[in-house]
């Protein structure tokens, strides 16, 4: 009975003390570290959160490959093809995948994008 009660005062003994010796983290540390908590970047186009990065989403609304370098002139026309192809969804009743304000956003988007290559060097 003795060495129950010696044990378990043992126990108590080295709860007390490991508590005593756990580091102490301050309020101002633990906002620092869940500030910098790493966390995914969002793109958000129109309100509506997307699956993919900017660049993306605006060639593939444009229906262009990302990478190449195009000219003026083919991104205008591809811009006036894709708000012709929405203007004939919206005309026969057709869900579109996306909207003029969508084409408008992808043209200054790859536009500069377009204007930032060419004047790069």
């Amino acid at each position: 009975m003795n060495s129950l009660i010696f044990l378990i005062v043992v126990f108590l003994i080295k709860l007390i003390v490991r508590d005593l010796n756990k580091p102490v983290v301050s309020d101002v540390d633990q906002i620092i570290n869940s500030i910098t908590e790493k966390k995914p970047i969002k793109y958000i186009s129109n309100g509506v959160e997307l699956k993919t990065t900017l660049k993306r989403h605006y060639f593939n609304i444009l229906d262009m490959e990302n990478g190449k370098l195009y000219h003026r002139d083919m991104i205008l026309t591809q811009v006036q093809k894709q708000d012709s192809y929405y203007q004939e969804d919206v005309a026969v009743g057709y869900k579109t995948r996306c909207n003029s304000k969508d084409i408008l956003l992808a043209e200054e988007y790859i536009m500069d994008n377009y204007n930032y290559m060419v004047y790069l060097n």
